[in-house]
């Protein structure tokens, strides 16, 4: 009789293990997909009309940049700014990072800088600023830390203080 190497405890058709850090990564993966869809659609924006642009736009409506009613006229004396926010920038409904969200406006897109107060501390390139912008930027009115607006200059000499 032949020695096999063959060990007699262990069944000959048993499962291969499975690596033990699929399940951990796995998990992972899809925690960061959740993340990235809910940053994505905004995650928590302030829609009180309970829509969407596209669908009033679609029905013949006015859009929320239109002059009507609903969107805010800049005041005299507002300039042109772009959002240069390396990520989606969120526009607050006061100059606090605490507050609600008024919406979020991708790096690039133009907006109009009415004015600027003092509000909560923010910190721009390890430097404190407490000068945040009152902006209107796709039909609706926010704040925004100043350092994330480009008016090409300095936003604080370039528009009144707000009243």
């Amino acid at each position: 009789m032949q020695n096999d190497p063959v060990d007699p405890v262990a069944p000959l058709d048993a499962p291969a293990q499975r690596p033990r850090f699929l399940a951990p990564l796995l998990l992972a993966i899809f925690f960061l997909v959740v993340v990235v869809v809910v940053v994505k659609m905004g995650g928590g924006e302030d829609k009180p009309d309970g829509g969407n642009a596209d669908n009033a736009a679609a029905s013949g409506s006015a859009s929320p940049s239109a002059t009507s009613d609903e969107a805010p006229i800049a005041a005299p004396g507002a300039i042109e700014g772009t959002v240069k926010s390396r990520v989606a920038m969120a526009v607050y409904r006061q100059p606090e990072i605490r507050g609600r969200t008024v919406l979020s406006a991708d790096h690039g897109t133009r907006v109009m800088v009415e004015c600027t107060v003092q509000g909560q501390t923010q910190y721009t390139s390890g430097k404190p600023d407490p000068t945040w912008a009152r902006i209107i930027v796709q039909g609706k009115q926010g704040y925004v830390p100043v350092a994330q607006v480009d008016t090409g200059g300095v936003v604080a000499e370039q528009v009144p203080a707000c009243t």
